[in-house]
């Protein structure tokens, strides 16, 4: 992503007692006893770190249009604050993509960002921050997919209870070919191969014909 701006934007240093600065927290919350938990940690972790709330900016988790994030950074293109506080790196998108192009107009409007899980902090710069930057964007990218497999697996069984056929069709297999390839002295792995199954299939068609 590039900049409008052409000067390289810098990222405040913000004194965790020297001086208090102006700070935003976001969230997407659910419900309201999801909004009221998340905002409860940021409040206490900018009173600890001598951050002077600026603005609170929330929007709904499931809705596809973020106008407090909008908002967010308009606000901080004009300098009302500092940094943004958030819970996690999953406040700033629900996909990985959203996330990175999240920072990165953070980034160019020289707004510092903070995310209490994965103890980020690019009010530091330091290598750790990278470090932590980099696994945490890791960690976001395995949850969407671990939660990716869940939804599919609970259709699917979902699917079945119903009486619905899904998954792979069955492949249709030519036992008499392989038994005819197997007389010939061929391998399970190489009977398995002509038939595109696996030598595992092979080896129990050719016991099932061996209890006949």
């Amino acid at each position: 992503m590039t900049c409008s701006n052409s000067s390289t934007a810098t990222l405040p240093v913000i004194e965790p007692a020297a001086r208090r600065r102006q700070a935003a927290l976001y969230l997407r919350a659910a419900g309201d006893a999801e909004k009221e938990e998340t905002l409860v940690n940021l409040r206490r972790y900018a009173r600890l770190r001598g951050f002077v709330i600026e603005g609170e900016y929330i929007d709904r988790r499931a809705a596809k249009e973020r106008p407090a994030l909008e908002r967010l950074f308009k606000h901080a293109g004009e300098g009302r604050f500092e940094g943004v506080l958030v819970e996690s790196l999953e406040h700033l998108g629900p996909q990985l993509r959203q996330a990175v192009l999240t920072l990165e107009r953070l980034e160019c409007t020289g707004t510092a960002l903070v995310s209490l899980d994965e103890g980020l902090d690019t009010t530091r710069g330091d290598e750790k921050t990278l470090r932590n930057l980099i696994r945490g964007l890791a960690a976001l990218a395995r949850d969407r997919y671990l939660k990716l497999r869940l939804r599919i697996s609970r259709g699917m069984h979902r699917a079945r209870e119903m009486g619905a056929n899904v998954g792979r069709p069955a492949k249709e297999v030519d036992e008499e070919e392989i038994f005819r390839l197997a007389e010939k002295g061929l391998s399970y792995r190489a009977i398995a191969r002509t038939q595109g199954i696996s030598h595992t299939v092979v080896g129990e068609i050719l016991e099932r014909g061996k209890e006949k």
